[in-house]
């Protein structure tokens, strides 16, 4: 009841965390579809609260950043899960030579060189993919292609 905002998460998500909140706003809220937004909820606020209307009533918001469960069972549709990045020292100073030991998920590969921020190495796979030099495999990891001699 005194409540104005409200996330609403899958359970792999852990509710005290911020990292793991934002994480899941920002890979599975659709704002055109998952926004929710009520109004004339009576207030016990009176006096604190500025918004309250005439009424005594305010609106609520709720945003929903539950995955989709009616998607297909493929790579390009899995539920991701909140990264948990374990404190590690880099093992490698770039992606390619992450790769070169084996094939990675892309949370390893930013284990691997050392990065909370994946997007350096999504730029770094994307112009290798664009050389033609890594796929993914049936299981989502990154792997390097074979060379041809």
């Amino acid at each position: 009841m005194n409540v104005k905002m409200v996330t609403i998460v899958d359970d792999d998500v852990d509710i005290f965390s911020h990292d793991e909140i934002n994480w899941a706003m920002t890979t599975r809220f659709r704002p055109d579809k998952d926004l929710i937004v009520g109004n004339d909820f009576h207030s016990p606020f009176a006096g604190l609260d500025h918004t309250i209307d005439a009424n005594n009533t305010v609106a609520k918001i709720a945003f929903d950043c539950t995955a989709p469960h009616d998607t297909p069972n493929d790579i390009e549709h899995w539920r991701p899960t909140p990264p948990r990045m374990a404190n590690t020292p880099a093992r490698y100073q770039t992606v390619a030579q992450a790769l070169e030991a084996g094939p990675k998920f892309f949370l390893q590969i930013m284990e691997g060189v050392g990065t909370r921020d994946g997007r350096d190495v999504a730029l770094e796979l994307e112009k290798m993919r664009q050389k033609d030099l890594v796929h993914r495999l049936p299981n989502g990891e990154w792997a390097l292609k074979p060379r041809l001699h």
